[in-house]
């Protein structure tokens, strides 16, 4: 099913979106501290799972080994979010005038759709991309929105946990975002590239696998750490349409499209950032 799709970002922004491609965010820097956060009631759904099926086959859970599982559960969520990387994309059947808000007036917007963002991606570099498990259009990941980020029940804080997919739940304060997510895991980026980022390990001898990867930008900081990657597009292939919110900005950006080759930008309406969406009401 073909989604449109929109991801809105400060207008300083857009020119390296349109040369290096799309940004993909470390889930560990987030600015809301609670996404992506492996909630307490998530592990303790998960023991306790653990500890009743143990008793169904007769025997008595060990409360020492499961406190280890517990802990190593939480290790490992905290590891993968230091290597999990993801692109967030916004399905809205109008403008959103709270993305409006959130990015100020000097905020602009790409508009796409799945099809059109795969197709601009090359082939290679698709690769990179975690499938989702045929939940939908792949590689795309339906965001799961939750209150309090609570696990509705022990087998899916089991399924999160244990296939690490949990940078997909929000909070349902979000749920007008309608988000679809593009993951990048390095531990299979380093596998198909060798390329090791923040901690995750090349496997040695797997050269038979390695892809081209050019037009894969790593952004490193001064401590090594990278917080930021982007996969290189064809603009002309990714953007159906870039919308301005400020009429102050609209010179700028026809000028930027224009050397893009990109067809010119169109101008939100005041009566558009003024608008409520039936979502963002419900």
């Amino acid at each position: 099913m073909i989604k449109t799709l929109y991801n809105y970002m400060r207008l300083q922004h857009l020119e390296v979106w349109l040369t290096k491609g799309i940004y993909f965010g470390l889930a560990s820097c987030f600015d809301d501290p609670r996404e992506g956060h492996l909630t307490r009631q998530a592990v303790n759904a998960l023991i306790s799972d653990i500890a009743q099926e143990t008793r169904s086959l007769g025997q008595e859970p060990d409360d020492e080994i499961l406190a280890r599982v517990a802990s190593l559960t939480r290790q490992m969520a905290l590891v993968s979010k230091r290597q999990t990387f993801i692109s967030c994309w916004h399905e809205n059947t109008a403008f959103s005038p709270r993305m409006s808000a959130l990015y100020g007036e000097g905020g602009v917007y790409i508009k796409t759709s799945n099809d059109r963002l795969i197709r601009s991606v090359r082939r290679e570099l698709v690769m990179l991309l975690d499938p989702a498990d045929g939940e939908q259009d792949p590689p795309f990941f339906a965001t799961r929105y939750i209150p309090r980020l609570l696990a509705p029940d022990a087998l899916q804080a089991r399924s999160d946990l244990l296939s690490l997919v949990f940078h997909r739940n929000k909070r349902t304060l979000w749920e007008y975002q309608r988000e679809h997510r593009l993951i990048v895991d390095v531990s299979r980026l380093a596998v198909l590239t060798g390329i090791e980022i923040n901690g995750a390990q090349a496997i040695h001898g797997a050269d038979d696998l390695h892809i081209d990867h050019r037009g894969l930008t790593v952004d490193s900081e001064t401590d090594g750490t990278v917080r930021r990657l982007y996969l290189e597009t064809d603009p002309r292939v990714l953007v159906e349409e870039i919308g301005v919110i400020d009429p102050e900005h609209f010179d700028e950006v026809t000028s930027l499209c224009k050397q893009m080759g990109l067809p010119a930008p169109r101008l939100v309406t005041d009566a558009e950032k003024s608008q409520q969406n039936d979502d963002e009401l419900s």
